[in-house]
């Protein structure tokens, strides 16, 4: 299972964050495929109904060339699904995060790396960061209460920085767990970005 990133876009003074989330239906992918415990298991259909990724609309590029598009909505179609059309331009910096639909209660998926096909020659080799940011998070609280409490949260993704404006293919790997923190399997994702 392999993505391409497609790196195009002019030169830019100021490096471009380009924030990709992969939303994985984890209780589908269980029930559709059989966990190894000593193998990665590619998902079937490239991932196709078991994983939808989403950016920014400003970042898709579906067209790859057309500046204009026959609607607004034509383009916003693009910004999720399966597979994902994504401009960058050397400098800038993607970040991949990822999510299961029932995060945090039945199941979580992590984001456990980017496997290169063919080697990283467009992006450098993806690295896992992490940051501890405050997050107001709902609380289930009775009136007069707000519903919001201050939590400490942990933000995690993998990141990499664009060196050139060509494709770059690879695998997205991750875990699923149950709520129980117990791993249910390690499985691959070609989500097609290019």
């Amino acid at each position: 299972m392999q993505s391409r990133l497609h790196l195009r876009r002019e030169k830019q003074i100021m490096p471009n964050i380009i924030n990709i989330l992969a939303v994985v239906d984890a209780e589908r992918v269980l029930q559709d495929h059989v966990p190894n415990p000593s193998a990665v298991v590619p998902l079937k259909s490239s991932g196709q109904g078991y994983g939808f990724l989403m950016t920014e609309w400003a970042n898709t590029d579906q067209y790859q060339d057309a500046n204009i598009f026959a609607k607004v909505a034509e383009q916003d179609q693009e910004e999720g699904g399966y597979a994902l059309n994504v401009k960058a331009a050397a400098g800038d910096i993607v970040r991949w995060r990822m999510i299961s639909l029932t995060s945090p209660f039945q199941y979580q998926c992590y984001l456990c790396g980017l496997d290169p096909v063919g080697g990283w020659l467009h992006i450098t080799q993806p690295q896992p960061k992490s940051a501890a940011p405050v997050s107001a998070v709902v609380a289930p609280a009775p009136a007069p209460a707000t519903g919001l409490a201050k939590v400490q949260t942990t933000d995690y993704w993998w990141e990499s920085t664009v060196t050139d404006n060509l494709r770059q293919a690879y695998n997205v790997l991750f875990t699923i767990t149950d709520s129980a923190g117990v791993q249910r399997g390690q499985f691959s994702w070609d989500p097609y970005i290019s």
